[in-house]
């Protein structure tokens, strides 16, 4: 059985109401079970419950839609997102003791990219602030010598776009904003030239899509918004090699802000969550590419939007995101077993707009985010951080 293991912010276990019998403890699905069922690293609170010490030490700012990479030396890089008038990068130790101020050479921007290069520099891309002109340049962070350089300009400034680094090193960025407009544009990154170029677009025009690249290297664009603002059901295909896109069979679900993660070596795509016309969507489904053809998965036990979705212990982990169309923030975790979704517990605080990381042990590490505020029901930007790790029993 998956199990996870809070490490951060110092909440007692995964607050499920209620408590369990002695020699008892609920996991945070509201099943109680025997103390022996506990997984390695939790111990058994006054109530029963499996929880973990440690902690996720908090940024030094509240973010909303910012980017956090694993860098190669096991830090975690986080840049950008809504932090008011103040901006910074920050760097959490390879040991998570302590954030650091990095260096800083990007002006503030949320719905930016960051990707991770083959030798280990870091791009920025795109996004910008209300009222201030998206940049044409990209930055690239060097994390060995903490410093930053500029690239050549893009050829349409953009945000809510998507970059996918590619197997011979260079970056594919696709679609987004500019100003008013949604592009279709696709662009290509050269480390080795530090210039963008322009390449086959693609066949829709759309912004926050969800974007992967297959086992084979090919990268597939799904859903996303359309001129009109409507979620899309389109899905298409890059061959890298041919610069070609290629249309694949649509979703059974329109959806944009959903999350997508290749869950396999055959390449199989599963996509949860997301905007759905008028509605939250708590449907999933998988693309299956030799066969071009989705099929329904169970869906999630909460809808949601501005989630994250990783990769952890072999399994897609949904952390978080908004259960309506306004927000509505919210805690719960799911992990897709292999067969159906199940809640494993909730986080200490209920989150939106957070980023979460895989990190070098394998523990995930959520950041940020919009939550309900401590005295109102309004919302904050949290600068607070938690750390789970995926087991098994």
């Amino acid at each position: 059985m998956l199990a996870f293991i809070l490490l951060g912010t110092g909440a007692a276990g995964w607050a499920a109401e209620g408590g369990c019998p002695s020699r008892q403890h609920d996991g945070g699905d509201g099943v109680c079970r025997p103390t022996s069922a506990c997984s390695d690293g939790f111990t058994l609170d006054p109530t029963n419950r499996c929880t973990a010490g440690g902690a996720a030490p908090s940024m030094g700012l509240g973010r909303r839609d910012a980017v956090a990479l694993l860098l190669r030396d096991g830090r975690v890089w986080m840049v950008g997102g809504e932090v008011g008038e103040e901006v910074r990068t920050e760097l959490l130790a390879a040991d998570g003791s302590a954030w650091s101020v990095a260096p800083l050479a990007v002006e503030p921007r949320r719905d930016h990219t960051a990707t991770v290069l083959a030798d280990g520099r870091v791009l920025v891309l795109g996004g910008g602030q209300s009222g201030v002109a998206q940049p044409k340049l990209g930055f690239v962070y060097d994390p060995v010598t903490d410093q930053w350089s500029t690239t050549g300009e893009v050829a349409r400034a953009r945000a809510g776009h998507r970059a996918s680094l590619l197997q011979d090193g260079t970056v594919l960025v696709t679609g987004g904003v500019a100003g008013l407009d949604l592009l279709s544009t696709v662009e290509r990154y050269d480390p080795g030239t530090n210039s963008f170029s322009a390449v086959a677009p693609m066949l829709d025009a759309r912004a926050h899509h969800a974007q992967v690249v297959l086992p084979d290297g090919r990268v597939v664009a799904l859903g996303g918004v359309d001129g009109a603002g409507a979620p899309r059901d389109s899905v298409e295909v890059y061959d890298p090699v041919a610069d070609k896109w290629v249309r694949a069979s649509p979703m059974i679900d329109e959806r944009a802000h959903a999350e997508a993660v290749v869950v396999d070596a055959r390449g199989r795509v599963m996509v949860v969550g997301g905007l759905g016309q008028a509605t939250v969507q708590r449907t999933a489904e998988v693309w299956t590419p030799a066969r071009d053809a989705w099929v329904p998965a169970p869906g999630l036990r909460d809808p949601r939007w501005d989630h994250t979705l990783v990769m952890a212990g072999g399994r897609p982990v949904v952390f978080g995101g908004a259960r309506t169309p306004a927000g509505r923030a919210q805690d719960s975790v799911e992990v897709w077993d292999g067969s159906k979704w199940v809640v494993v517990g909730v986080m200490a605080e209920k989150r939106f707009g957070h980023t979460s990381v895989v990190l070098a042990d394998g523990s995930v590490l959520t950041c940020g985010g919009v939550g309900p505020g401590a005295a109102l029901d309004s919302t904050v930007v949290s600068s607070t951080c938690e750390r789970y790790r995926v087991g098994a029993d």
